[in-house]
């Protein structure tokens, strides 16, 4: 699954990259670095990695409570211990951090690849 949001986004930011293709070439014509040119990027990536964080979050909450009810009245009925509790702070925390660090590496993967291709004509 992550591999699978790593290539998502990365086609994602590709398709960034070369709409924004003659802006890099004009910032590299005057002087820009190389990392100049990618900062954007790497922005528009840590925002989509971000939404996309907040949004498997809030999924996960939502979802929780959903089923919680069903779930636990399966539980009774099978007169298991068990019971499905919603998720701490913690889960979406590291979920949001995950994702917000795939949408960087995401956007730095295709930065990196497309404007090298850039940079060898």
């Amino acid at each position: 699954m992550l591999l699978a949001t790593v290539l998502a986004l990365g086609n994602t930011l590709r398709l960034t990259v070369v709409a924004r293709e003659e802006e890099i070439l004009v910032v590299r014509l005057i002087g820009g670095s190389m990392a100049f040119a990618r900062r954007p990027f790497l922005y528009t990536g840590l925002w989509y990695g971000l939404g996309g964080g907040v949004l498997g979050a809030l999924i996960l909450w939502v979802f929780s409570g959903w089923l919680a009810g069903p779930v636990n009245a399966l539980f009774i009925l099978y007169e298991s211990q068990q019971r499905l509790q919603w998720p701490g702070i913690h889960y979406p925390l590291i979920l949001l951090t995950v994702a917000v660090f795939l949408g960087w590496i995401a956007s730095w993967v295709a930065c990196q690849r497309h404007l090298s291709q850039l940079e060898a004509h």
